[in-house]
């Protein structure tokens, strides 16, 4: 199954930890997962092409997946 690594740091610069993260796809969205100490998350889906990632609920901004990417969470 395709996976995506995703990286959430607030705005400072500093890892969101145990921080929930959702990739939104046309077909529907993942479950969730949640940030390790490093702000780093990686989600398993069966979809792929363009993912909204949404940090705690909140849209953080898109990619391609499966692939990795990083976001700010404000």
């Amino acid at each position: 199954m395709p996976a995506s690594t995703i990286f959430v740091n607030f705005s400072d610069g500093s890892p969101c930890s145990s921080t929930k993260v959702v990739l939104g796809f046309s077909a529907g969205m993942t479950k969730p997962g949640f940030t390790d100490s490093r702000g780093t998350v990686t989600i398993e889906h069966s979809s792929t092409g363009t993912a909204t990632v949404y940090v705690s609920g909140k849209n953080c901004g898109t990619f391609h997946a499966p692939g990795r990417t990083s976001v700010v969470y404000k």
